[in-house]
């Protein structure tokens, strides 16, 4: 019975350490992009742009030329049964428009915001363009919290401390219930 629990403390913690490196690595500063709701609303609002772009594009044969300062085409979006150039929804959550660049690329456009700086770096620099793009806590300053990243390394060494304890404490207790002539 003794020899059970101790076996149960070391599955315990051992489990423990998992989840403690499973969620450090999760919430660490090394997982990939940062997450801000400004961005993802911006990611859904070009997404749905370049979509009545698309659908435009499909049912005319003809990709919308460039306006002015780069506003968005006069093309009647399904979704809010309204141009996507006059729309309520034309602009990012940094007051600035939705720009739109023929390109040479396949889809032949690219649909973009200016992102939290205000300055048109051609979907280059902090402008959101796409989901594949990493966006840096330097420039939009959201998901950025020190803390968050402290908090995450601290639970991924106390998650490998536990787990290098929890498995010499097995190994150990494996060894010990081993007849005298077996054990190393």
């Amino acid at each position: 019975m003794v020899r059970r629990s101790k076996l149960n403390v070391n599955c315990i913690l051992l489990l423990a350490s998992i989840s403690l490196l499973v969620g450090g690595i999760y919430f660490s500063p090394f997982n990939g992009p940062i997450v801000d709701y400004k961005i993802h609303g911006v990611l859904l609002r070009v997404a749905d742009h370049r979509e009545a772009i698309t659908k435009s594009v499909s049912s005319t044969g003809i990709v919308p030329e460039e306006r002015p300062s780069h506003r968005l085409p006069d093309v009647r979006s399904e979704k809010w049964n309204e141009s996507i150039s006059t729309t309520h929804l034309n602009f990012d959550p940094w007051g600035q428009p939705f720009r739109y660049r023929t390109t040479s690329e396949s889809r032949g456009f690219i649909v973009y915001s200016v992102g939290i700086n205000g300055i048109d770096e051609h979907g280059a620099g902090d402008d959101v363009t796409d989901s594949t793009k990493r966006y840096r806590c330097e420039d939009y300053r959201h998901n950025c919290d020190r803390n968050v990243h402290f908090a995450a390394i601290l639970a991924m060494l106390v998650g490998f401390t536990l787990l290098v304890f929890s498995v010499s404490k097995l190994i150990s207790s494996t060894n010990s219930s081993k007849p005298a002539g077996l054990r190393r």
